[in-house]
């Protein structure tokens, strides 16, 4: 590896891959970029199909800090901007996204057991996989009500792994 990386500050420079990352690597260095897709993005653009569109990164670019946006923009990049409108279909109804903030047409009862579990939530102990990070943040109500659920859906793996 430590070859490669002599290799490589010896020669050109390229920049594989017209993600963010290869955006501002490519904005800092000048470097050309090669992109496989038609257009540049990464997990940052959407794929569309039949009039709907689906995001390809999940929270990806929520908020842009102003300096990012000019630095974007003074390179020609152009981001669209989407109000979002998202909802979680639970106890059979459908509430805002995110859901830790938009429990209001909960169940009474699911309701109050996030928020107590939430500021009764273990703290201190560093947390050594995913799954305990989220009942660490979240405490168990929000995270077996939606956080865990969500995510094992995400990313197709049991959360301790």
């Amino acid at each position: 590896m430590q070859e490669q990386a002599h290799i490589a500050r010896n020669g050109p420079v390229v920049i594989l891959g017209g993600g963010l990352t290869g955006l501002a690597a490519s904005i800092a260095s000048g470097a050309e970029i090669y992109e496989a897709d038609e257009a540049v993005g990464g997990i940052a653009s959407s794929d569309h199909s039949e009039g709907f569109a689906f995001d390809r990164g999940i929270h990806v670019m929520q908020a842009v800090p102003a300096r990012i946006r000019k630095l974007l923009d003074d390179a020609g990049v152009r981001l669209n901007v989407r109000n979002r409108r998202a909802f979680i279909y639970s106890h059979g109804t459908y509430t805002p996204y995110p859901f830790q903030v938009n429990t209001a047409g909960m169940p009474f009862g699911v309701r109050v057991r996030c928020v107590v579990d939430f500021l009764t939530r273990p703290r201190g102990s560093r947390p050594e996989n995913y799954e305990e990070w989220i009942y660490q943040s979240v405490g168990r109500g929000f995270a077996e009500k939606f956080q865990i659920p969500y995510s094992e859906k995400f990313w197709t793996v049991h959360l301790a792994k």
